[in-house]
């Protein structure tokens, strides 16, 4: 997010990926006195123009990914929330200072809109300072929460989470 108040800035990993409707949809993150915040946007791959931008409830660091998640549903905008682990630290000492990985999410949106679609999934809680298989002081990559998404032609989203898990994440029931 251009800014001329280098407060509001925020480190960002996001990413950027082109739908099947000629709409570049980008991720990113702010903050401001509030908090730090995710940021969706939709823009014509013609002109730049944005169509749409929206906030989230927290941070946004990877590329979101299109597709149908059901055969007869929207074309729908996947991103993976989680804002990025703060220090690299022993579990005992961020649970001191309160710094344990935060709560992460995967949503979606219509592709067209940015209005949430209503589907979203959350993994098992993950309260560690560090990744998965990272150790303190030695090995301390610190990636971001998840990786990129990817949805499959039955609307299964596949995902890496920061616990080392892959998960395949799928609503069968239209719920």
């Amino acid at each position: 997010v251009p800014s001329d108040k280098p407060w509001q800035l925020d480190f960002s990993t996001g990413g950027l990926i082109v739908g099947p409707n000629g709409v570049v949809y980008g991720t990113s993150n702010f903050k401001n006195a509030t908090g730090k915040f995710g940021l969706l946007s939709a823009f014509n791959i013609s002109n730049g123009e944005v169509l749409w931008r929206r906030p989230q409830a927290m941070g946004t660091n990877n590329a979101p990914s299109v597709g149908k998640l059901s055969s007869d549903g929207p074309l729908s905008v996947v991103i993976a929330l989680g804002h990025h682990v703060s220090l690299p630290l022993p579990d005992t000492v961020a649970d001191i200072m309160g710094v344990l990985a935060p709560s992460s999410a995967l949503i979606a949106v219509d592709a067209a809109t940015g209005e949430p679609t209503g589907w979203g999934w959350a993994p098992p809680p993950y309260r560690h300072a560090l990744m998965e298989g990272d150790t303190f002081p030695l090995h301390m990559c610190m990636p971001d929460t998840w990786s990129n998404t990817a949805i499959d032609g039955t609307g299964t989203v596949f995902v890496g989470h920061m616990s080392g898990h892959v998960f395949a994440v799928r609503d069968t029931d239209g719920d």
